[in-house]
């Protein structure tokens, strides 16, 4: 369980001894722990942000019925927010795994050695929920302009701040380590993977934000 601390200031030495012995579970369930605590402590930010986020079109009748289904529905979504966790963060070592196969030539690492990089490297990401929900609102490039409305462009760039670059980072030392190749190949590669996967998110959520209204 240290490693789950030492990841973040100590990637390389960390991803050495997950290299030899790849290891996951408990991290994870530690994480998924945290980051349901997180959810709990911030659950009237969560709530009030989302409702800030209805269209324009939605009046004060549709806003109030929109914030009484996410409070009835909030235990529930926590409830559910580790097989969430589970199942993106495995996709994610899968697309990392994936692009670094194709792209290098070693072949010695297995999945498991990039599933356990990333669900270590998620401790940078789990802090910075814990932060925020500490009411410890951390630099992104959404504040070089809150005036935007959009919540595709919002959630892109709220999600761009201090602890993403320091979750990049460990991943890039790791996959360096990984795959015994220098840490610019190993940025693309993370760089890469994780701008696949918000392109992914972001249209998925602006699929979303076009098919439903909310008139109640």
């Amino acid at each position: 369980m240290t490693s789950l601390f030492t990841i973040l200031f100590r990637p390389g030495s960390t991803t050495l001894r997950l290299k030899s012995r790849p290891q996951w579970v408990w991290t994870f369930l530690a994480l998924a722990m945290l980051t349901a605590c997180a959810a709990l402590l911030s659950r009237g930010q969560w709530i009030d942000q989302t409702v800030l986020h209805l269209p324009s079109t939605a009046d004060a009748d549709a806003r109030e019925a929109a914030k009484q289904f996410l409070e009835e529905n909030f235990l529930r979504r926590v409830f559910f927010l580790p097989f969430r966790m589970v199942v993106g963060w495995g996709l994610f070592a899968l697309t990392l795994f994936g692009s670094a196969r194709a792209l290098l030539p070693d072949r010695s690492t297995r999945y498991v050695h990039f599933l356990s990089l990333e669900v270590h490297a998620e401790s940078a990401i789990t802090l910075g929920l814990l932060l925020s929900a500490a009411g410890i609102e951390l630099p992104s490039l959404l504040l070089a302009n809150t005036s935007i409305t959009d919540p595709v462009l919002r959630s892109l760039l709220a999600s761009i701040n201090l602890t993403t670059l320091w979750y990049v980072g460990v991943l890039t030392a790791g996959i360096s380590v990984l795959s015994t190749c220098s840490k610019r190949t190993a940025f693309l590669i993370t760089a890469g993977s994780w701008g696949l996967a918000q392109a992914i998110n972001l249209g998925i959520l602006n699929l979303l934000s076009q098919r439903f209204r909310f008139t109640f």
